[in-house]
């Protein structure tokens, strides 16, 4: 029966993002530390989310927090300057690329992600790219969303955001 097919597939696809997800949130230095292998999870995120549906963005937005979340709980000093910069930009750009119609889970993770930024990611996100401010209003507009879920995440990543960036912003200056 190709529906039971069908379904196995689905299951077993679930099931591969939920273990690829646990490694990259327990082993994140298996991207963080080559760039080659930065550049085929980027590829995969990108072929993910290309997709356009909502599970898409939402499975390729667990796999990124996942990644983000086991880089800032096991911070690693072998990460290169080039691979935190790649890393920032990668995050940015899933970040920006994200429809503001998604779901509720999408909205919720994107601003989860955006509260586990690095300094050092805010810091390239505004020496290199130049768009705090655009992510920042991102976080801000959702602080007025109908969703308490999703008006939480944005106060709580506001708040990670205020941490994280502006001492060093008001340092640099």
């Amino acid at each position: 029966n190709l529906f039971t097919v069908s379904k196995k597939a689905q299951s077993h696809q679930h099931h591969s993002i939920k273990i690829l997800s646990a490694i990259l949130r327990t082993c994140p230095e298996i991207i963080s530390t080559d760039s080659s292998s930065l550049g085929r999870f980027q590829v995969l995120l990108e072929t993910i989310y290309t997709k356009g549906t909502n599970e898409a963005i939402h499975t390729c937005l667990i796999l990124l927090k996942s990644f983000m979340q086991g880089r800032r709980d096991f911070q690693q000093h072998s990460e290169g300057v080039h691979i935190s910069h790649d890393i920032a930009m990668m995050a940015s750009y899933i970040l920006q690329k994200s429809p503001p119609d998604t779901s509720i889970q999408c909205q919720t993770l994107s601003l989860q992600i955006y509260g586990i930024l690095l300094s050092k990611d805010w810091t390239v996100l505004d020496t290199v790219g130049g768009n705090v401010m655009g992510h920042f209003e991102s976080m801000l507009s959702h602080c007025e969303a109908t969703n308490g879920r999703v008006r939480s995440a944005a106060c709580k990543a506001i708040g990670d955001f205020c941490t994280a960036y502006v001492p060093n912003a008001v340092e640099d200056n």
